[in-house]
Order: structure tokens, then C-alpha cells, then sequence
């Protein structure tokens, strides 16, 4: 019943969907990113204007007033970093123009602008919002990558995301992506029938009635469907990355940001720790998709543990699509003391979540197990 033609219909179209993504959705926003920098940094130029000339200001005030001051020499040198970074700005500016021609350079003075922030005076907190170009965590994040580069002797990208087969794979599982929400609703549409289309064609008297246990029918049956969900999506996974592949290659040479804590910790992190970026580190572009993929495969057997538990319970196909979706709704849209229901791998992975990988790993695995016994339990005691 799984190898369905409605079932291969749906694995077709989730493929053409997953290509048109790509075609559609990543390679614009990759063209665009050019465009994007000059407007960014051209809007950034009056801001960078008013604190040059704030740092001036204060300067000539301190001269005047307390020359002897010992924070006049940190004003000084927090002038220069504003006046290099403004140079170097204005540089980029017309170097955005051809990223393909000018690539070293571009990134030699993005590095040099990260670099300009680390003998940085304390205390001048004065726009330097604008210098990390966002906080300080994106700064260190930058700063972990550049060294990673350079330690591994690969090539910086330009373009972070530039759509290789790499890259759009991390990305797709991100738990937030159109290609996520594909894979999603393939899971649900090839499983939401698994125990209802015995009830709609009033066929589920013959699961009491075979000469195989009940234990057994419902193992087989959940193997199978399970492991040919599993496939279904690693096969359309494969096509995002060799078509990402064979645009602008594998991309694998490459770095991402990924917190230790997430990684080791059950919870508890501390805004302010994640907020200085406490355990952040470069982790390979081939590791950090594994990751987030065994993740993904997890979310979505937890997927599959509650779609099969409905579709017993319920026992109408029509039935069992509303009231899945209607669950993943609320559950989408729901918080726990602050916590969102909805797992999303980059979360989880940056430490955002607040809660460790082990401890998501664990209430997954738990949950699933509850819904099979759950199933096995009804259908053992299920009237005929």
C-alpha cells in the first residue's frame, strides 16, 4: 500500500517542487546579494557620518575641558577604527559592483574590519552596534570563521550563501525552509492513511483475522512506512544537492557557527553567555549537515509516531489530515515558559532553544515510543 501510484505521485511532485525552490528561491537571492551589500552600506554611510563626527566632538570637548583625561586617548582610538572602517566601507562599496573580479580583496577588507575590533578600547560602546554589524556574537562568530579558513587553508566564500550543494542542503534543514515544509507534508500525505484506509474501505476487520499476531502487523506495517518515508526524503534531499551540485559544486570546503552547549547540555543557557557567543565554534560544512539532518530524521519519525497514532484513533482519512494539521498548528504556534514547541534544527544547533540537543534527542525518542505503544496497546484492545 506504501508504493503507491498516489504515493510516487507525491514523491514526484515534492522533487519539481524541490528544484523549482532552488531555481526560484536560492539562486535570486544569492544574485541579489551584491545590490544588497551596496544598498546596506550606502544606507550604513550617514550613521558612520554623525559617530565620526560624535567621536570629533567629544574629543574636542575632553581638550578643552580636562585635557589630561585618560579616556581621550581611548576616544582617539576608537576615531581611527570609525575612519578605517568608513575607508574601507567606501571601498566596498565599488568593489560589490563585481564580486567575481574583486573577491580577495572584498574579503581581505571585510577581515580587516572584524580585525579592527579586537584591540578596541572597552567601554566605547558609542555605534558599535553598526562596526559588528549586528552584536557581538555575529562579530565572534566571523571572527571564529576566518580563522577556521585560514587554519584549514581553504578559500573564505564572498558570498555566504552562495547556492552549492552544500550549502542549500544545511539550509533546507534548517526546520524553517520551504524544502523542510515539503518534507513535512510528503511525511503526512503518505502516512496519513496508514491504519484509516482500513477503516474507510471497511477492510480493518481482516488486521484481526490474518494469521500473523497483532504485535506483528503492526511492526511490519510501521517498518515499512516508516523506512519508506525515511528514503523518500533522503531522496529528495539528494536532488537539492546534486542539482545545487552541479550549478556551483559541492561547497563542502566550508565552515559553520555551532554552540558547544547546544551540543553537550541538557539546558539552562544564559541569555547573557549566548549573547557573548559562549561556546560558539567553526564546525565542517559536511559535520554541521549531519547533524541537522540525523535531527530532521528524528522531528520527522516523531512526525510519523503521532500521524499513525491518529490515523488508528481517528480512522478517516479526511478525519486524520485536518486533525494532524490542526495539532501542528497549535503546536507551531505554542510556548512552554518561553520555550517554542517547534524544533527547528538552527535553533537548537545555535543554542537559541535554550535547551541542548540530548535533551531534544530524549523527549523525541520518548514521545515517538509513547505513541507506538499507544497504537499497539488500542489496537490490542480495539472491538471489532
Amino acid at each position: 500500500m506504501f508504493f503507491s501510484a498516489k504515493n510516487i505521485c507525491a514523491l514526484f511532485l515534492a522533487l519539481v517542487t524541490t528544484l523549482m525552490v532552488y531555481q526560484y528561491a536560492y539562486i535570486p537571492a544569492y544574485e541579489s546579494v551584491p545590490q544588497e551589500e551596496i544598498a546596506k552600506i550606502e544606507n550604513q554611510m550617514n550613521d558612520v557620518s554623525f559617530y565620526i563626527k560624535k567621536y570629533k566632538d567629544m574629543i574636542a570637548q575632553y581638550e578643552e575641558i580636562e585635557p589630561q583625561n585618560e579616556s581621550i586617548d581611548d576616544l582617539r582610538a576608537m576615531l581611527k577604527i570609525w575612519e578605517k572602517y568608513d575607508s574601507r566601507k567606501k571601498m566596498l562599496t565599488a568593489l560589490w559592483i563585481s564580486p567575481e573580479n574583486d573577491a580577495d580583496t572584498i574579503l581581505l577588507f571585510n577581515r580587516q574590519i572584524d580585525e579592527m575590533m579586537v584591540d578596541a578600547p572597552t567601554g566605547m560602546d558609542l555605534g558599535i552596534e553598526l562596526i559588528y554589524d549586528e552584536n557581538q556574537r555575529d562579530w565572534q562568530g566571523r571572527m571564529l570563521l576566518h580563522a577556521a579558513y585560514e587554519k584549514e587553508g581553504w578559500q573564505e566564500p564572498v558570498i555566504s550563501n552562495k547556492p552549492t550543494g552544500g550549502y542549500v542542503l544545511y539550509d533546507a534543514l534548517s526546520g524553517k525552509t520551504v524544502i523542510f515544509l515539503v518534507l513535512v507534508i510528503l511525511v503526512m500525505f503518505w502516512n496519513y492513511d496508514i491504519w484509516s484506509f482500513d477503516f474507510d474501505n471497511a477492510t480493518y476487520k481482516l488486521l484481526y483475522t490474518l494469521p500473523y499476531s497483532k504485535n506483528r502487523i503492526f511492526a511490519i506495517r510501521c517498518l515499512v512506512h516508516w523506512l519508506g518515508s525515511l528514503i523518500g526524503v533522503l531522496i529528495v534531499l539528494s536532488c537539492l544537492f546534486v542539482k545545487g551540485t552541479s550549478v556551483f559544486g559541492t561547497g563542502l570546503e566550508s565552515f559553520q557557527i555551532v554552540n558547544e552547549q547546544a551540543l553537550t547540555h541538557f539546558g539552562g543557557f544564559s541569555e547573557e553567555m549566548l549573547f557573548l557567543g559562549n561556546g560558539d565554534f567553526a564546525m565542517k560544512l559536511k559535520d554541521a549537515i549531519i547533524l541537522r539532518l540525523g535531527l530532521t530524521m528524528l522531528f520527522l519519525t516523531l512526525l510519523f509516531c503521532v500521524l499513525q497514532f491518529i490515523s488508528f484513533s481517528v480512522a478517516n482519512g479526511t478525519s486524520v489530515i485536518i486533525t494532524f494539521t490542526t495539532i501542528l498548528l497549535l503546536v507551531c504556534s505554542t510556548s512552554i515558559m518561553g520555550v517554542n514547541l517547534t524544533v527547528e534544527n538552527e535553533a537548537v544547533l545555535s543554542g537559541d532553544m535554550g535547551i541542548g540537543v540530548p535533551l531534544v534527542i530524549l523527549i523525541e525518542i520518548c514521545t515517538a515510543i509513547v505513541f507506538l505503544i499507544w497504537t499497539n496497546w488500542w489496537m490490542h484492545h480495539r472491538e471489532v
